[in-house]
């Protein structure tokens, strides 16, 4: 999904979650984890062009041709650490929960864009497929 759909969305449950929470903190989280999780995606370029740039070709759909998808951020794994962080008091968990909600947003947003394989959004599962994309992308 291109990234002024994900600042939309993101910026949308930011003002939700401070209006649950009155925690700007919660908020900027919730809006960070939704959309700078794209981040991965210039990694991904270095790695295929080995240059730093923001390129319209990084929009491009440059994985095909490269063969490989890592986005090590897009994956359900890191859950796991938010979900602890939650654990350890109760400002903790609304931060936890809004940071959550920001990144499950984006994930579930990618993955309704785009035709993936179920596990595709698992770094587990891209790591044991070498991150190959046919295996990662359905279609």
């Amino acid at each position: 999904m291109m990234p002024h759909y994900h600042f939309v969305v993101s910026a949308f449950l930011a003002v939700v979650v401070f209006h649950f929470t009155k925690s700007l903190q919660a908020s900027l989280l919730c809006f960070i984890a939704g959309f700078a999780i794209d981040v991965d995606h210039v990694i991904d370029f270095w790695l295929y062009r080995r240059k730093i740039t923001i390129d319209k070709e990084i929009f491009q759909h440059f994985h095909g041709r490269f063969g490989k998808i890592y986005v090590f951020l897009h994956s359900i794994e890191l859950l796991v650490p938010i979900v602890l962080l939650g654990s350890m008091n109760s400002h903790a968990m609304v931060l936890s929960a809004a940071l959550a909600l920001g990144f499950i947003s984006h994930l579930l947003l990618d993955f309704l864009s785009y035709d993936l394989h179920p596990l595709s959004y698992f770094l587990t599962y891209r790591i044991l497929k070498k991150f190959d994309i046919k295996y990662i992308c359905s279609g």
